[in-house]
């Protein structure tokens, strides 16, 4: 995909015509992306190891939710059936995936699933707490779903860093 950006990058210097199109092309990606890949985006500008920062996750979607439903791996299609009161015909989430379930109108409108590790977000209330791993799905309204920030160092991860995203409830008190 880089490689046809700069295709066209060099386009645009010879021929001006062609800017029309690039714009086009730039615009139809970025509607591809993930809302994991577009979370990933915004705190990418917006955050910093120096300061907490705030995430509303509706910035991340492009289309209408009431309610986002977050499962952490091995909830089983059963699980999430019963936990959304919506029939989900769909698989168990994966090994080290959270599951995103978008709610409209009592109807599942997306579902996405991430691996937190390489996405590098992670919802902090997901995450092993105490021992063991949080044993309830988390569900915001779309008004709930906002977020303090924290930005992490990690050696371990590809990037070198982190987002913990803690919930603005008060449930958990965001941590360096």
């Amino acid at each position: 995909m880089e490689k046809i950006i700069l295709t066209y990058l060099n386009k645009l210097k010879q021929n001006k015509i062609e800017i029309g199109l690039f714009y086009f092309m730039v615009t139809l990606i970025g509607c591809n992306l993930s809302v994991a890949d577009k979370m990933l985006n915004t705190l990418d500008q917006e955050c910093t190891f120096e300061e907490f920062c705030s995430f509303d996750l509706s910035t991340a979607t492009g289309f209408e939710w009431d309610t986002v439903y977050i499962f952490r791996e091995y909830f089983s299609d059963e699980e999430i059936s019963r936990t959304t009161g919506i029939e989900w015909a769909g698989s168990e989430v994966g090994d080290g995936n959270q599951r995103l379930v978008f709610i409209k109108d009592n109807k599942i409108v997306y579902v996405e699933d991430f691996d937190s590790y390489t996405t590098n977000v992670q919802f902090r209330t997901m995450i092993w707490i105490a021992g063991s791993p949080a044993n309830e799905p988390i569900k915001y309204s779309k008004k709930e779903a906002v977020f303090t920030v924290v930005m992490k160092k990690s050696n371990s991860r590809k990037r070198g860093y982190f987002f913990d995203l803690y919930p603005l409830d008060g449930t958990l008190k965001p941590q360096k």
